[in-house]
């Protein structure tokens, strides 16, 4: 099983937010990003983990999400 980990090993390793909603983004009057707080969370993973693996999601997808459109952008 190791050997076929191996390729994570590599990197990238990107930091991840462990909790990067609109609460932990600190904006000025202008809505110009100043800062994000409520690091404790934050780690490294390999890219392939970073990712929330859509299947996993039980709630439906919006109903003005753009999957739900066609090419000419109709429902």
């Amino acid at each position: 099983m190791a050997s076929r980990l191996s390729h994570m090993n590599h990197g990238p390793f990107p930091l991840c937010h462990a909790d990067f909603l609109h609460n932990n983004i600190i904006v000025d009057e202008s809505f110009k990003v100043l800062g994000i707080i409520d690091w404790e969370g934050a780690c490294t993973f390999s890219l392939e983990l970073v990712a929330f693996p859509s299947f996993l999601n039980i709630m439906p997808v919006p109903f003005d999400s753009p999957e739900n459109y066609d090419k000419d952008n109709n429902r």
